[in-house]
């Protein structure tokens, strides 16, 4: 007898019906699956008079990059309920609708603002789809890595796959781990075992912006080096002044660039991690003597157990929060002998949503 059954509908790029596949599970949980397709607005069994795209193709289409500096990213995952999982959790998903990829899905992922992850269900036949999936999608767009359930949640199940792990952990914890793994370095490993590379002619060329010109690059770490009592921090504080009041930078009238980008002198904010200085006496009392809006100065709270460090998800979190014209770091070794000292451009991580954000790093 049976008593699950699951109906997933295949549109066209148009968002037309075209296909539909039935999934039925038994009493005894043994899967049984049947095609129908839409043929004179009535449905009939298997598929050959239509032609099945990916699942949810007429999305796919339409997915954008988030702006100029960041590429969209799409999760491929093995079957409808899965990318259904995804998008309930706010990714963009697909599958393939009989597991190989053909060269007529190649057109939703030959793009250059696109990153694709490939997620497989947690068992041999799962990985190794995934690697038959891998070496097709990178074929044809370059920017493609693959994370294993495990890499998501460790204790996830034989056989388990996202949707399980959803289940177990809720969408919050969810969300949060997919992220994690999409950014740990460990998973941009192909399905060969070498390092991931990109090929320097597939990088977008984009013009460097400054927050002060040419001492302060926009999205990149600038360095403050003094012997201590030279001012180093003076300094932090009179540049959190001038951005969180929105006033103009002094200008190097000796060397102006032909190409460059300002970003805007507008009011912004900033966030300030300083471990040698108490905020209340000292670092509250010096940004107010300089004229600071304090309004716009945050700073996260660390604990003992819990010092930040670079690759701290805390630190993607309040910029992506209060969206900061810098990021001051005083003194950076408080973070970098964190476990954090290397920071990779991967989406999700401090430096790289930095980067989005026009965020200087100092």
């Amino acid at each position: 007898m049976m008593n699950k059954r699951r109906v997933h509908i295949y549109n066209d790029d148009n968002g037309h019906q075209v296909a539909q596949k039935i999934i039925e599970k038994s009493s005894g949980n043994k899967k049984f699956c049947c095609w129908q397709q839409l043929v004179n607005g009535a449905w009939v069994n298997g598929t050959d008079k239509v032609s099945v795209p990916l699942y949810r193709a007429d999305k796919l289409l339409s997915i954008t990059a988030p702006n100029e500096y960041e590429n969209a990213l799409l999760f491929i995952v093995e079957g409808e309920k899965d990318a259904e999982t995804m998008e309930r959790l706010g990714f963009h998903a697909t599958t393939t609708p009989a597991g190989a990829w053909k060269s007529k899905y190649d057109k939703y992922i030959r793009r250059d603002d696109l990153d694709i992850v490939v997620l497989s269900d947690n068992d041999t036949a799962g990985e190794e789809k995934a690697r038959r999936l891998y070496d097709s999608v990178k074929a044809v767009n370059p920017r493609v890595r693959w994370i294993k359930p495990t890499s998501i949640y460790p204790d996830c199940p034989e056989k388990g796959d996202i949707s399980d792990i959803a289940d177990i952990l809720g969408d919050k914890r969810t969300i949060q781990s997919i992220w994690d793994a999409a950014n740990d370095p460990a998973c941009a490993v192909d399905m060969c075992g070498q390092v991931a590379v990109t090929c320097l002619a597939d990088v977008r060329e984009t013009t460097v912006r400054w927050l002060w010109f040419p001492y302060i690059p926009a999205g990149k770490i600038t360095i403050i080096m003094g012997d201590p009592g030279t001012g180093k921090t003076t300094l932090a504080s009179a540049i959190t002044a001038i951005i969180t009041n929105g006033g103009e930078f002094p200008i190097n009238q000796d060397y102006q660039p032909l190409i460059y980008g300002w970003v805007d002198n507008l009011p912004r904010s900033t966030i300030l991690q300083n471990a040698e200085d108490g905020y209340a006496d000292t670092i509250k009392p010096r940004l107010s003597s300089v004229g600071a809006d304090l309004s716009k100065v945050f700073f996260i709270d660390e604990t003992a157990e819990k010092p930040l460090s670079f690759t701290d998800t805390r630190l993607i979190q309040a910029i992506e929060r209060y969206k900061p014209a810098a990021v001051f770091i005083d003194p950076h070794t408080s973070v970098s002998r964190c476990g954090g000292g290397y920071v990779p451009r991967q989406p999700n991580t401090p430096y790289y949503g930095a980067s989005v954000h026009d965020c200087g790093k100092i």
